[in-house]
């Protein structure tokens, strides 16, 4: 994995990253960004920060890799213009999260209900409506976030991801910077 990030920045070797001046620049790549955001310690760091930290610590294979569990105590959160909301699992922070949007944004769950992955809907006003090959799915996977509005909450955290992102394009903000998500 910290290969494919290497290839990603286009890095081949320690010493192209030191005469860089420790500026790396990221070309926004959803990829990149996924990986990036998975190797996230804390909302204070930066996608710079994350590349730096894992491009080191291939060169410097005999330090032992930081303490995750301790650094991501609180996890997951997200950030929504410096206003941090955590929870104690992903899917409960991704309802707060679209909560969250909806609440300073009136017409969110209108926008978002327009989108859709291959096999389901991200929002539906019915439950049955979020899974158009298999509505049955709807019993067990199903949560009713607000008065009329449901939400699939079968989700893998790569999911949750990708729908944030998507939250985000739809709403004109900008997905790492408007919104930080740590799961």
């Amino acid at each position: 994995m910290l290969l494919n990030i290497l290839k990603m920045l286009r890095l081949s070797v320690w010493e192209r990253w030191q005469r860089m001046d420790n500026i790396i620049e990221i070309k926004n790549d959803l990829e990149l960004n996924k990986t990036l955001e998975n190797n996230r310690l804390s909302l204070d760091e930066t996608k710079g920060d994350i590349a730096k930290r894992m491009i080191k610590a291939l060169y410097e294979p005999t330090k032992a890799p930081p303490n995750t569990d301790q650094q991501k105590i609180g996890s997951p959160a997200f950030s929504i213009n410096g206003n941090i909301t955590r929870d104690k699992n992903a899917k409960g922070l991704y309802l707060k999260l679209l909560k969250s949007l909806s609440s300073s944004h009136s017409d969110f769950y209108d926008l978002f209900s327009k989108e859709q992955s291959r096999s389901r809907r991200f929002i539906a006003k019915q439950p049955h409506s979020l899974y158009k090959y298999s509505p049955h799915l709807a019993k067990e996977f199903a949560d009713e976030i607000d008065s009329g509005w449901w939400v699939d909450t079968n989700l893998s955290k790569t999911q949750i991801y990708s729908r944030a992102e998507t939250a985000c394009r739809v709403l004109g903000l900008e997905y790492g910077i408007d919104l930080v998500l740590n799961l």
